[in-house]
């Protein structure tokens, strides 16, 4: 028998067929386009067929041989619509092809290939793109490949194994680059990640035997607040009619569970517990019993420490711990134990966290316990709650001590339900809250009716007639449409120190509250008052609090009214409300700010963030949706400043109002005053009609000669002095994508002082403790487990920063100032930094001037003078510099000559340090211009050997060259280092208690030949210098006393004999005028030399040397030609 069929038509009547065919409801029959032909022949047919809906296309072709079983077809679709068909289906438009080869119909026997290539195809709303599958099917033996390349699901896998009739095996290994889950629209947070996966499994139903392996490997997953990694997960799970067991393995997590049944007896044994919890709701009465009867026997094992996926989720949470374990056990009753150690959220920390709990016949007891070591009971040191929940009751106890073995809290609540109404009592009669002893009325209760929402209460808790709790409604014995509350003398402190993690608020909180309710509304209001309130320690003052809050039974739509005084002005009101009938929420507020003192909200600011002072003004209208409402209005300061005390900055706001518009902030031209009274003027706007993350910012800053500092030395100040700085930046973008530009330049004038908290002598005393250290690599007190921090806000980063000539920058060392750095320098640098937070630096920071002055201990004090020239370069890496850095220490030693007695010849002591930071090339050398012999000496000495002398002059203030005569080395330097020693006690107390100045003072000892022999001579020496008119005048007067001297010759000759006067012409410091008179002792031929005189400076850099006679040139204007 042979035929065709031509196929050419238009297929309407969707719904008839719909109905005809019973098709079910969600399907429908939408109007195609026909085409094509079918040809037959004996058990043999083919044919191709174009069907056309809606702008998609569907073309099949293909062929079968029903004698040998064996059929070939192919499909290619473009744009198909699937939604056309199956209208609430998650598919949409599909685009690509599926061919299927093969013979044979039986799963287990036939040879069958297929594979599907997928261009596009749209799933709930996402499209996704370059889909591939192919499979084939060999007498049971089948191979499976799956592939993705587009890039929300990355992914590759394959799948092998056979198939019987009985039993199942497969083996499957792939790869998972990436899936976004936001992305695919299946999570609004970020949420996605990647791994390898390994596996095998076995399916036996007629057995009951079931039985798989799977190893994820490599596996990392990517948070709103972190990313974490971990190598690899091993799971495991075997069942038989008489066993079923699971294993989890990660690191040094485990996890394990047993049951002595098969799988089908336990998926049984869990289906009866829904249906009797349902019960449990409808009687209002738990039945354990019940519940255990539907439980097998089973033990559940869990295990964990500080290296595995679980801790690192819960790093990523910001919380640690050190060792979780949870055991849970079903014999005869049901009981659960688990234990936590060194449980830390953020500053907060707990020894152990404990938990047990088990049930007795139609009972269930539990507890809940912390305990804190003696070291870490700041907070507590142990709590615990009791409880038992049996048939309508339950009960809780709460106990509290403190680390002075003070009760705190000891109390309890028990309640019990009855026909829908939950009654709720507190015991004793003579509770312990919140440190104080408290007594309740006997007969107190707060009883609900669930089913007409009614109360009935009756609570009175009272503490010496100073404090009042009461809960109530009218004494008639009847339920009512509301509650009343009333509190007096709260203190807050004592009620928020149960919990850790409570708000550091302190003050005593009054008011009273009614909450009422009927068929249309809930309403209440309440009156708050918290006297001397606190913030961290911070005055706030006395708060109240006016408000009225009324929502609709369906809690649809909620009104507020609400006022907020201050000391009994008022600050703050609010009017409005919020709908939640509309598809989206919606907001329609009002809110106004008057005159609220910025000094009190400071309390709410972070330590060292700074203090405020002034007022704040301010009104707003938000309406529209909750996640991006409409705002309108202003904010305006009067009269305020912010103060960082650390860092001696202070800004004034201007007084103008910052206008809202529509969610924008807009600043037009607004100035920030620096303490010079010179402004950084902002210009540009603020979005924050978007959600958080989608903040849209485009603001340029811009200032010229800001004094941003200005502060003193006091206290424990970290920084001080004057800075002023010329500012030119922008910012834009959202707000998890910000560009920064900015270019700073340091000004000349800039004097800053930064001082170490850490004295210096204490860390050199205590740099010997700690060298070798041998850790617990199993301690998370010591350290964090590994997790990858994630960067959720992306910011790029553009800055140039200019170091101006004369910008000087101190570091005091210790807090003293006796230990300190000093540099006058120039420089220009460039800092980048891109959407990963990689950091790059590059430029040059030349010094110019400054000194490093050091007082090691029992040693004197060390003061050497960098050099000009030398730098710091940076290539990129931010704490990598290359250095190239000399100073030179100035010493005076006495030399012994033998029988030519002793004499005094200064050296320089060099210091070198070159290549870069991490890996730092030191060296010390030695030179002197004031001793012929000594500088011949020197010259014939190795560079070792001028540096071993170089650091016995640091060491022991001894030179030892060939030429010199030791004489008594044990005698020389026991007293060298004794006089080190007094001269750096006497140095430090002048460096804490004379202020204003910079003083140091020398003490030296020398021999001396006289016609008697030889004697010893003493010498003290100081050095005194100021700077005044913003450091551009400088005086310095230095003098000494010998003691082999005349008193008179002290005074006329040797207690002045160094002073100079220096004045900066600019502020640049590039033009100086100089006088000095100076008068010393050079040598044994020179003897003593008076140098005075006058000298003028002046800095200039050139590219050639006539370029320091430009200023000569005349400035020539060409003639105008004169055109007749």
């Amino acid at each position: 028998m042979r035929g065709a069929v031509d196929i050419d038509g238009r297929m309407t009547g969707g719904s008839y067929l719909k109905r005809a065919l019973a098709l079910p409801a969600d399907v429908n029959v939408p109007a195609v386009a026909l085409k094509g032909k079918i040809d037959y022949s004996d058990e043999k047919a083919s044919g191709i067929l174009r069907a056309t809906s809606g702008g998609g296309k569907v073309v099949a072709d293909g062929k079968i041989n029903l004698k040998n079983e064996h059929y070939d077809a192919e499909v290619n679709l473009a744009g198909f619509n699937v939604r056309r068909v199956l209208p609430a289906g998650d598919i949409g438009s599909v685009s690509g092809s599926v061919t299927v080869e093969g013979s044979g119909y039986d799963i287990y026997k036939m040879r069958t290939d297929a594979f599907a290539d997928i261009a596009s195809i749209e799933y709930a709303g996402v499209e996704y793109r370059d889909l591939s599958a192919s499979a084939s099917l060999d007498n049971g033996s089948y191979d499976v490949a799956l592939s993705s390349n587009d890039e929300k699901v990355m992914l590759g896998m394959n799948l092998q194994g056979q198939m019987t009739p009985d039993e199942y095996h497969v083996k499957f290994n792939g790869r998972i680059d990436n899936i976004d889950l936001v992305a695919m629209n299946m999570a609004t947070e970020r949420l996605s990640g990647g791994m390898n996966i390994q596996g095998v499994g076995l399916i036996n139903p007629k057995k009951e035997e079931y039985a798989g392996y799977m190893r994820l490997s490599d596996l990392f997953v990517l948070l709103p607040g972190n990313t974490f990694r971990t190598d690899s997960i091993d799971m495991g799970f075997r069942s038989n009619p008489e066993h079923t067991g699971f294993r989890l393995r990660n690191n040094d997590m485990r996890m394990s569970f047993q049951t002595p049944v098969g799988l089908t007896a336990l998926s049984d044994s869990l289906a009866q517990i829904m249906p009797a919890v349902d019960s449990m709701l409808v009687a209002q009465r738990l039945n354990l019993v019940q519940l255990n009867r539907c439980l097998p026997l089973f033990t559940l094992d869990f295990k964990s420490k500080d290296r595995n996926i679980v801790q690192k989720y819960f790093s990523g949470m910001g919380a640690s711990y050190g060792e979780l374990n949870i055991g849970v056990e079903k014999r005869e009753e049901l009981r659960l134990q688990a234990s936590l150690r060194d449980f830390g959220v953020g500053d907060v920390r707990f020894d152990e966290i404990t938990m047990e709990s088990h049930t007795d016949c139609d009972s269930l007891i539990y507890s809940l316990g912390v305990n804190n070591k003696p070291d870490n009971a700041e907070f507590l040191k142990t709590a615990t709650i009791k409880g038992s929940v049996s048939a309508n009751c339950a009960d809780i106890f709460i106990t509290q001590v403190d680390r002075y073995d003070e009760t705190g809290f000891k109390f309890g609540l028990r309640a019990e339900i009855a026909d829908s109404i939950v009654t709720a009592r507190l015991y004793p009669l003579n509770p312990r809250i919140a440190f104080r002893d408290w007594t309740v009325n006997e007969s107190n209760y707060v009883a609900y009716d669930m089913n007409k929402n009614l109360f009935k209460a009756s609570m009175t808790v009272n503490s010496a007639d100073k404090s009042l709790i009461k809960l109530y409604t009218d004494r008639d014995g009847l339920f009512h449409n509301g509650i009343n509350a009333e509190l007096v003398g709260i203190e807050l402190r004592d009620w928020l120190v149960l919990s850790p993690f409570a708000p550091p608020i302190d003050g005593t909180l009054s008011g009273n509250a009614k909450i009422n309710f009927n068929e249309q509304y809930y309403w209440g209001d309440c009156c708050i008052r918290v006297d001397r309130m606190s913030y961290g320690k911070k005055l706030v003052g006395n708060l109240d609090l006016d408000a009225k809050l009324a929502m609709t039974d369906d809690a649809t739509k909620t009104y507020a009214l609400a006022d907020m005084e201050l000391d009994g002005k008022e600050i703050m009101t609010l009017r409005g409300m919020k709908n939640d009938s509309l598809p989206t929420s919606e907001y329609n507020l009002d809110i106004a700010i008057k005159r609220l003192p910025l000094s009190r909200a400071s309390a709410f600011l972070p330590d060292g963030t700074g203090d405020m002072s002034g007022y704040l003004n301010g009104s707003m209208k938000v309406v529209g949706p909750v996640a991006n409402p409409s705002i309108n209005g202003y904010l305006q300061f009067d009269t305020a400043q912010v103060r960082i005390q650390n860092y001696g900055s202070a800004l004034t706001f201007d007084g103008r109002r910052i206008p809202v518009d529509n969610g924008r902030v807009r600043f037009d031209s607004y100035e920030l005053r620096g303490a010079n009274g010179n402004p950084i003027t902002l210009d540009g706007y603020v979005d924050l009609s978007m959600d958080v993350d989608k903040i849209y910012s485009d603001i340029k800053l811009k200032g010229r000669n800001v004094q941003v500092i200005n502060g003193k030395k006091r206290g424990r100040v970290e920084l001080y002095g004057k800075g002023f700085v010329d500012i030119n930046g922008a910012v834009k973008g959202y707000a998890n994508n910000l560009d920064m530009r900015a270019s700073v330049s340091i000004l000349a004038g800039t004097n800053l002082t930064y001082v170490c908290q850490t004295s210096s002598v204490a860390l050199t005393e205590g740099a010997d403790e700690g060298v070798v250290k041998f850790v617990n690599f199993s301690d998370t007190t010591r350290h964090a487990a590994d997790s990858l921090a994630a960067q959720p806000y992306a910011m790029r980063i553009k800055a140039a920063l200019i170091v101006q000539p004369n910008a000087v920058f101190n570091v005091n060392l210790s807090p003293d100032g006796k230990d300190k750095v000093q540099i006058d320098g120039e420089g220009m640098l460039s800092y980048s930094q891109n959407d990963q937070g990689d950091a790059s630096l590059i430029g040059r920071y030349a010094i110019n001037s400054g000194f490093v002055r050091y007082s090691p201990p029992m040693m004197s004090e060390k003061n050497f003078k960098f050099q000009e020239g030398s730098s710091l370069t940076w290539n990129g890496n931010l704490l990598n510099p290359s250095l190239n850095i000399k100073a030179v220490q100035e010493m005076k030693v006495n030399v012994n000559g033998g029988n030519q007695g002793s004499r005094t010849v200064p050296f320089d002591v060099i210091l070198n340090v070159g290549n870069t930071l991490s890996s730092l090339a030191v060296s010390f050398d030695l030179s002197t211009d004031g001793d012929m012999t000594i500088a011949n000496e020197l010259s014939g000495m190795t560079a070792e050997q001028r540096a071993t002398q170089a650091m016995n002059l640091l060491l022991y203030n001894t030179y030892t060259g060939t030429g010199s005569s030791v004489g008594n080395p044990a005698g020389g330097l026991s007293g060298n280092m004794a006089f080190s020693f007094l001269e750096s006690v006497v140095n430090k107390w002048a460096a804490s208690n004379i202020t204003g100045v910079d003083l140091s003072i020398g003490i030296d000892q020398q021999d001396r030949l006289t016609s008697t022999g030889t004697s010893k001579s003493m010498s003290y020496s100081y050095k005194v210098s100021k700077s005044v008119f913003d450091d551009r005048f400088k005086i310095v007067v230095g003098g000494n006393y010998t003691s082999d001297a005349s008193a008179e010759d002290n005074l006329a000759q040797n207690l002045l004999n160094d002073l100079s006067f220096e004045y900066k012409l600019n502020k640049t410091g590039t033009t100086n005028v100089k006088l000095f008179y100076h008068k010393e002792y050079e040598s044994i031929l020179e003897g003593e030399i008076t140098e005075y005189g006058a000298g003028f400076m002046w800095k200039r850099k050139i590219s050639s040397f006539r370029d320091m006679f430009k200023f000569l040139k005349k400035w020539q204007r060409k003639p105008k030609e004169n055109k007749e």
